[in-house]
């Protein structure tokens, strides 16, 4: 019997959780030839096709879903394995803050694995505004923050880990008002938190 590469799993993983072969390619430090060559050969193993085309986005067929549910188990398993086998055991309490867009989102899932793994950590998590917790984290109350921003915060080592575009979507015909963004990010009355959206106003009538 054949046996599932651990390592083509995490790539799997990688095109599914970053929607591309292109950002998997970079996480997974391969070239994009190489892990198509990969999910060649694992849909080969499995015998069934595992990514359809629908425009230019590749999505997983049914016997694709099937087989993520499976990897990510098979990849926990492995790590936790490592994890216990190595008996580094770490101790402390984490001071945590997020906003409360991340509470439903797979990095709670991963905070729960880390202290799964990691039982002697004591988390102190806090859920509050953007600004609460930039002020907490200035004046270390807490240890790390996951927050929203439109810009890095230089007054302490920040890593961006996901961008997402801001749009305003209106119905066929309305157009917006005047933008209700400051025109410099300077403006110290510029707030970039939920800012409610541009008026819609109703499409011209000729000779109205």
């Amino acid at each position: 019997m054949e046996h599932l590469s651990l390592d083509v799993l995490r790539t799997f993983l990688s095109i599914v959780d970053l929607n591309g072969f292109n950002k998997a390619a970079e996480k997974v430090h391969l070239s994009q030839s190489a892990i198509s060559m990969q999910m060649k050969r694992l849909e080969e193993q499995t015998g069934q096709t595992l990514f359809e085309r629908k425009g230019k986005q590749r999505l997983l067929t049914h016997h694709g879903e099937i087989l993520l549910s499976h990897a990510r188990q098979l990849l926990r398993l492995n790590d936790e394995i490592l994890l216990t086998l190595k008996e580094t055991r770490l101790k402390g309490k984490i001071r945590m803050g997020i906003q409360p867009d991340f509470v439903d989102s797979p990095l709670t899932a991963s905070v729960y694995r880390f202290i799964q793994h990691h039982p002697d950590i004591i988390l102190d998590l806090k859920v509050d505004s953007s600004n609460s917790l930039q002020e907490g984290l200035t004046k270390r109350k807490l240890d790390i923050i996951v927050y929203l921003a439109k810009e890095k915060n230089h007054a302490f080592n920040t890593v961006t880990l996901k961008t997402h575009p801001l749009q305003w979507v209106g119905a066929p015909g309305y157009t917006t008002g005047k933008s209700p963004f400051p025109s410099s990010s300077s403006d110290p009355n510029a707030k970039y938190g939920s800012p409610s959206p541009p008026p819609l106003l109703p499409p011209e009538h000729p000779g109205a």
